[in-house]
């Protein structure tokens, strides 16, 4: 079981599974909410994902960015404004601020997507895996995620 919370730690959550599949993705819209050069977020199943603290400071921003997905919204504490999540569908697949673990990975398994739009300033290591915009097997890990 994981665990998280937003910054102030009004918000608290857990998750029953294991994050398997993370992406770091460079779009400009996950750049500007993250604040960062990249938003990291771990997909999960809704249904491994519970509030246990604070969903009254939940809030919720429907999709203002995503035009080919009217179902994304990302979800937020409302006190804080801590980005604690996206939705990418009504009711089943989600991902997690990785940065919003308790405990957070040792190491980096997340592949960088749409590295087309990335911060000019910033640089991926050639290692890395990265795409201009998806990778080939990303729905096949979705769906994996989906009936695990």
């Amino acid at each position: 079981m994981l665990s998280g919370s937003c910054y102030c730690g009004q918000v608290k959550y857990q998750i029953k599974s294991s994050i398997d599949y993370i992406v770091h993705c460079h779009c400009r819209p996950c750049r500007k909410v993250a604040g960062a050069a990249f938003y990291s977020g771990g997909f999960i199943a809704q249904s491994d994902f519970e509030i246990t603290e604070g969903s009254d400071h939940i809030k919720i921003q429907n999709n203002i960015w995503n035009h080919q997905n009217p179902d994304v919204s990302r979800f937020y504490c409302g006190e804080c404004g801590g980005r604690l999540g996206v939705y990418i569908d009504k009711d089943t697949l989600m991902n997690v601020a990785i940065n919003t673990l308790d405990d957070e990975p040792n190491e980096d398994s997340g592949v960088h997507i749409n590295v087309e739009s990335k911060a000019p300033w910033y640089s991926i290591p050639a290692s890395v895996e990265q795409y201009v915009q998806f990778p080939p097997d990303m729905s096949e890990q979705i769906k994996k995620i989906l009936h695990s």
